[in-house]
């Protein structure tokens, strides 16, 4: 659905930890762009900033504080990677759902070895 990087720290502060990931992604392909784009990076943020503060869960603090940030590094889609579109599982599984019936029929008329 995407691509990119997730970087993880930890350092301490006081007697705290603070453990952070920096991601850096983008959709894949010119059809999981407007699925990324209308809430993929939302549900991202959530599952990063829940990861991340299960750890504190662990050794009994009560709610352990998340921040999220967000910030945009490149607006533009990046057209000379549209044939990226037929990588795609999502139309692939569609597809040969498509010609099950077709296969099956070519299967069944082989004569056995």
């Amino acid at each position: 659905m995407f691509a990119g990087w997730i970087t993880f720290s930890a350092e301490r502060a006081g007697e705290d930890t603070i453990i952070r990931a920096h991601v850096l992604m983008r959709a894949n392909d010119p059809l999981h762009g407007p699925g990324v784009t209308f809430g993929g990076h939302g549900k991202e943020d959530r599952f990063w900033a829940a990861t991340l503060t299960a750890p504190g869960t662990r050794p009994g603090v009560p709610d352990p504080p998340a921040e999220t940030r967000s910030t945009c590094v490149d607006c533009h889609r990046q057209w000379r990677h549209a044939k990226n579109v037929w990588r795609n599982a999502t139309l692939r599984s569609m597809l040969q759902t498509m010609a099950t019936p077709t296969t099956a029929m070519r299967r069944r008329s082989r004569p056995a070895a």
